[in-house]
């Protein structure tokens, strides 16, 4: 029995992720002794909506949880960034949809240098805001709902990505 989504590359990239959240899962469950397994399954539960781990990890490595910040400033926080993302996302995926380098394909396709340096810089930047922003939008309005509603605290919701002014070095910067 398979699964096929028809697109090779997409097709890949779904069993990569799939196979990666499956292993990380795993570990949690299995093979990190330190920590109740309630516990390690609640956290493998978590992966679902965290792949990079960003909320639980904290708890496996006793790195403080980030500080608690009052929940309605963090609900219109979380609001205005959550309007921000998707002025942004749709300012990109406009760009993206107007631009004829993104809708070729085939022996049509083009390289996206082909453009010149100024549009290849735009194209990688919406190219690559496209999956940020989308994790953006989706995180903050999780985070609003279950802050808004008492479901969790403030502090259950660090920022997903951190702070760019945190990324001077590549080690940081994958941090």
């Amino acid at each position: 029995m398979g699964f096929t989504t028809g697109d090779k590359l997409r097709n890949y990239s779904t069993g990569s992720m799939f196979m990666g959240q499956l292993l990380t899962v795993a570990y949690l469950v299995f093979l990190v002794d330190q920590i109740p397994f309630h516990k390690r399954v609640y956290w493998a539960l978590c992966l679902d909506h965290s792949l990079r781990g960003v909320g639980w990890n904290w708890v496996v490595a006793n790195i403080p949880p980030p500080p608690k910040s009052p929940r309605w400033n963090f609900v219109r926080e979380q609001l205005f960034r959550a309007v921000r993302c998707f002025l942004l996302l749709d300012l990109a995926r406009s760009y993206m949809y107007l631009d004829p380098l993104f809708s070729l394909t085939g022996a049509d396709a083009r390289s996206i240098t082909s453009q010149g340096y100024a549009l290849c810089c735009l194209n990688i930047i919406a190219w690559g805001y496209t999956p940020y922003g989308m994790v953006n939008l989706q995180y903050s309005l999780l985070a609003d709902v279950h802050v808004g509603l008492s479901y969790s605290d403030s502090q259950d919701w660090p920022d997903p990505f951190g702070a760019w002014s945190d990324a001077y070095t590549i080690r940081c910067f994958w941090g």
